[in-house]
């Protein structure tokens, strides 16, 4: 996410402008992960494309990484993988 190595928190004004430059710009692959930002990067993305045409991005996330304390909140469980999916709103 566009916040990740950033010393100060990014306002979602500066990042949905940042990633709706990057789509003027011609980027069409937006890469995220259920665990990047503290679990907002998916949301944060999905947020400022939502003015986009789905079919003219490729959008790729990513799972295995703990994202809570229980024991099916991390790993290649089809649990796992199945929750990260439904929260990312890919469902």
């Amino acid at each position: 996410m566009i916040d990740v190595c950033c010393a100060k928190p990014v306002s979602w004004s500066c990042r949905n402008a940042a990633l709706l430059s990057a789509w003027d710009a011609g980027i069409t692959t937006f890469d995220t992960a259920d665990v990047y930002s503290e679990t907002r990067a998916e949301a944060v993305l999905g947020q400022a494309l939502q003015v986009i045409r789905r079919e003219s991005i490729e959008l790729c996330t990513k799972v295995y990484h703990p994202t809570g304390t229980g024991p099916n909140d991390r790993g290649l469980s089809r649990k796992h993988i199945m929750e990260a999916c439904h929260a990312s709103g890919a469902d």
